[in-house]
């Protein structure tokens, strides 16, 4: 597809992957209860985010290879950035008035 399309694609690939890893992060330091408690989140995300996360690549692959064409796989990048940017924004602590913890 050329030089200008596998640059989209790394780009879209980053800009995925650094925001599910920030908004993860923030979520456990965010609602853990203590430092036990946050250890064990932060245990049990890291391993089924990455279980998770390992799948992206294969329904990306399977995409390209199934339409031959960058479309899809394209337009799914660019539907889980906008999931993942709304899913962030609304649980984030910049969403909550104030004095709210």
């Amino acid at each position: 597809a050329g030089s200008t399309s596998a640059l989209w694609v790394a780009l879209l690939l980053g800009l995925a992957q650094g925001m599910c890893l920030g908004v993860s992060y923030d979520q456990i330091v965010q609602y853990a209860r203590s430092p036990e408690h946050a250890s064990t989140v932060s245990a049990l995300t890291s391993t089924v985010g990455v279980a998770i996360g390992s799948i992206g690549p294969l329904f990306y692959g399977f995409g390209l290879e199934s339409t031959g064409a960058y479309i899809l796989p394209m337009t799914g990048l660019a539907l889980l950035i906008l999931i993942q940017a709304t899913t962030g924004l609304r649980t984030s602590r910049f969403s909550r008035p104030a004095g709210e913890q």
